[in-house]
């Protein structure tokens, strides 16, 4: 699984000296880092890697036969790079629509030895990427041959990837359920898929099994509850039909999935969980916030 490779992957690199991992693909989009901080959703917009190394690699695209797209240390570097501490950037190939950013601030340079590990890790998370993407990933795929199966899949593999919430649009029994079960399972988050099934929750309950209760907060509420949100801390929660869910109460849910912070009902103190958000709807929800019966920010 994806997840578990990027943490493989992680892990070696640290052992090298590298201060900064990330993964983009072709079109410059940043899909995953660990290590040092950075900013922006692009190569284009980011900061806090060399941006010059980055876009190098995309415009020369294909790599050279040593399987190496760019690689530079202390004395080549630009400034912009220097002024972050780096002193050696590799960037290479991860399979056929990625690439591998890492740099270090230790190391004057790379040596062959770094390289090559950092090639081979390219290349294993560009493998185990690509192999999903052509249909013989993990049991359970999308199966087809068609332009329409390869894109689905596609899209999966690219937000397993990513760690930002997901919105499944489409009618009901294309197979929304189906592709947030893959995308959760490709991404190897080591919590529970939770799905929340929200047209079969009673309006007045919605609060209650989302975020949960704590001892008190009403007439039998003996002891605290947790809600499916901290039931699925470090997984995914699925929010079937998202639409569904009270207009009172998507203020609540959209300041939990930018922060990760909730209050149970009936509690005083925040409670926090690290939970990816896959949500899906049958309805068009543009029509529904011009109705007014859905939040245009979330």
């Amino acid at each position: 699984m994806i997840e578990s490779i990027k943490n493989k992957v992680w892990d070696i690199l640290k052992g090298k000296e590298v201060s900064l991992a990330m993964l983009f693909d072709r079109d410059g989009h940043i899909l995953w880092h660990r290590g040092r901080e950075i900013k922006g959703p692009s190569v284009a917009a980011g900061r806090g890697f060399s941006k010059s190394c980055a876009e190098a690699a995309l415009k020369q695209g294909a790599a050279r036969e040593d399987g190496v797209a760019i690689t530079r240390s202390v004395s080549d570097l630009p400034d912009s790079a220097r002024l972050l501490y780096v002193k050696n950037v590799m960037v290479v190939p991860a399979g056929n629509s990625f690439f591998l950013y890492v740099d270090g601030g230790v190391k004057e340079g790379f040596s062959p030895g770094d390289a090559e590990v950092i090639s081979a890790m390219g290349a294993m998370l560009g493998e185990t990427i690509d192999r999903f993407k052509a249909g013989s990933g993990p049991a359970g795929n999308i199966a087809g041959v068609s332009l329409a199966a390869q894109n689905v899949r596609n899209l999966v593999a690219k937000y397993a990837l990513e760690e930002e919430p997901v919105l499944l649009l489409g009618e009901t029994g294309v197979g929304k359920n189906h592709v947030a079960e893959l995308i959760h399972r490709l991404s190897g988050r080591v919590g529970p898929l939770v799905v929340v099934h929200t047209p079969n929750i009673p309006a007045d309950l919605f609060e209650n099994e989302l975020f949960g209760h704590a001892r008190g907060a009403y007439t039998h509420a003996e002891e605290r509850k947790k809600g499916l949100l901290e039931e699925a801390d470090k997984g995914t929660v699925f929010l079937d039909e998202i639409a569904e869910i009270p207009l009172a109460l998507q203020s609540k849910l959209l300041r939990f999935i930018e922060s990760g912070r909730f209050r149970v009902l009936g509690g005083v103190e925040e409670v926090g969980a690290e939970v990816r958000v896959i949500a899906a709807s049958n309805r068009d929800l543009a029509a529904e916030v011009k109705r007014g019966g859905f939040r245009k920010d979330l």
